[in-house]
């Protein structure tokens, strides 16, 4: 485990030296007192409701589920990491492919049938009828789940309007 943290803190510290190379180039046109408008605070109440719960879920059990598949469904360390590893995988591949399914679908759709296709898949989870059971669903579920994040954002800044985007 030290191994693992000290190579990640390693990585970590080669993105360093382009964090301290950037600099601001925008510069606001003027100060200004920050208002919304009563329909910019129903919509970004709408996004702040919808990702407030789906972040209150994946806080409750996502990194809990390391426990769960060590703890109580018996397997290794070692798998699960190595599960973690190819979920990450898979949810990159899924997510360089979600615009091309927005593409087809639309935005919206594509958002509510990855997020929703997620639901049973995590429930899959929690009452495995097996270790690879559990194993698949967790895979499918992070990909699933996750893909759709950049999707949403792209479709709440054009929906949200410009002077409220911050």
């Amino acid at each position: 485990y030290r191994a693992t943290l000290l190579a990640a803190g390693a990585a970590s510290a080669f993105t360093l030296p382009v964090l301290l190379l950037l600099r601001e180039t925008h510069e606001p046109s003027q100060m200004r007192r920050w208002t919304l408008s009563r329909g910019a605070r129903k919509t970004l109440a709408k996004f702040i409701a919808t990702d407030g719960l789906i972040s209150l879920g994946a806080g409750l059990t996502i990194p809990f589920l390391n426990l769960f598949f060590v703890q109580e469904l018996g397997a290794s360390p070692a798998f699960y990491g190595t599960l973690s590893a190819l979920s990450l995988g898979l949810r990159i591949a899924a997510t360089l492919a979600a615009p091309v399914l927005a593409g087809k679908v639309g935005s919206v759709r594509t958002i509510a049938l990855t997020q929703r296709c997620s639901v049973p898949l995590l429930m899959l989870i929690g009452f495995p009828a097996s270790l690879g059971l559990a194993a698949a669903a967790f895979v499918g579920r992070n990909s699933l789940m996750n893909m759709a994040f950049p999707i949403r954002d792209s479709f709440a800044m054009t929906i949200v309007d410009k002077s409220s985007r911050g």
